[in-house]
């Protein structure tokens, strides 16, 4: 890349402020440097500050260029991944990165919905809120649910509601 410069405008244009035309175009431009296969531009791209205006993109509905900005998350998350000098986890937190990812896992097109939920599953560790969509595991043979937890329930801690829900005769 011979003048950053050039990229620097680019990634302006990106930002809000501008007509969502230009922004639109300014992903492509974005997205197709960062997939072209070289780590060198896409590190490039990301120092002078790609991810966050990439980021800014994940507000849309737009799923076409949704994808377009995906694709060039994923790329920035996999230099970041593979280099010590760029932390993309901590950009991606600065202009809340993480958090739009996250709710385009509630888009309306699957292929969105799936392409985000792969980025955080490869890219980012499950946190504590990420059990609260697990099924219940039953034991075989039995009433027990286990819930949160990958292991069935052995029945060795039972609570006994007595009969709490036992409907009083007067």
């Amino acid at each position: 890349m011979q003048n950053p410069s050039v990229l620097t405008q680019v990634l302006k244009q990106m930002g809000h402020g501008f007509e969502w035309d230009v922004r639109k175009e300014a992903a492509y431009v974005v997205s197709n440097i960062a997939t072209a296969g070289n780590s060198d531009y896409t590190a490039m791209l990301i120092q002078l500050g790609a991810v966050q205006s990439i980021c800014s993109i994940l507000g849309h509905s737009d799923a076409k260029i949704l994808t377009v900005a995906l694709e060039a998350l994923e790329y920035f998350l996999m230099v970041g991944n593979a280099r010590a000098d760029i932390d993309v986890f901590a950009l991606m937190d600065e202009v809340d990165g993480i958090d739009k990812l996250e709710e385009l896992q509630e888009h309306e097109d699957v292929a969105i919905y799936e392409k985000s939920v792969h980025l955080l599953e490869t890219y980012f560790e499950a946190g504590e809120d990420a059990d609260e969509n697990i099924a219940p595991v039953t034991t075989e043979g039995s009433n027990q649910f286990s819930f949160g937890l990958n292991t069935p329930a052995t029945g060795d801690s039972k609570i006994d509601f007595g009969n709490a829900f036992v409907a009083k005769q007067t």
